[in-house]
């Protein structure tokens, strides 16, 4: 996908964040409804559920070949990142504003119990890359 597909396939958000929503692990989905199980954690952070849209256009991102790619790329990390700033630019390249988001799971501890949490976490871009 180049810069001008990005384009295309969205309008014009001068006045709004770009929301960027990292794949999931496992393939996990986001929310794109109240009823996702998911769906408080943008609820409670006063964040609207992601769009079909917002979530269409990281798809398009992250497709296949482009996983493909990042697979054959040697444990470097400095090629790693270089990797993701190459793909995140296709969004960059077109929104003054983006914000970057990742549902991640975390160990939490309640009254000696242990149990795995999905949280939403904004994350900033230097984040967002490594």
């Amino acid at each position: 996908m180049n810069n001008n597909e990005v384009s295309k396939s969205s309008t014009n958000t001068t006045n709004h964040h770009f929301r960027f929503f990292f794949p999931r692990k496992n393939n996990e989905s986001y929310p794109i409804d109240k009823n996702h199980r998911d769906a408080p954690l943008f609820l409670t952070h006063f964040s609207p559920l992601p769009t079909v849209r917002e979530l269409k256009i990281v798809n398009d991102i992250f497709n296949q070949e482009v996983i493909d790619e990042f697979s054959k790329l040697s444990n470097d990390y400095k090629s790693e990142i270089f990797f993701v700033i190459k793909i995140l630019r296709k969004v960059l390249d077109y929104y003054q504003r983006v914000k970057f988001f990742v549902i991640e799971k975390v160990v939490t501890s309640l009254d000696g119990e242990s149990k795995l949490e999905n949280i939403l976490k904004e994350l900033d871009y230097n984040k967002a890359i490594h």
